[in-house]
């Protein structure tokens, strides 16, 4: 995926900052769940992020 070189720096950098923690909380969140939850979990927020930084 390639963002766009126009995009506006301060969106990209406050969506990236939202991104990066909520990352860290999913992978948190995934570490204490059964795998099979855990995995699904992670490739959610996997798409969510792919979806927002495709938006900028």
């Amino acid at each position: 995926m390639t963002l766009k070189p126009d995009a506006d720096a301060e969106t990209v950098s406050t969506s990236a900052l939202l991104i990066m923690h909520l990352g860290e909380a999913t992978m948190r969140i995934a570490l204490q769940l059964p795998p099979d939850e855990g995995r699904t979990i992670v490739d959610g927020f996997k798409r969510m992020a792919d979806r927002e930084l495709a938006a900028l």
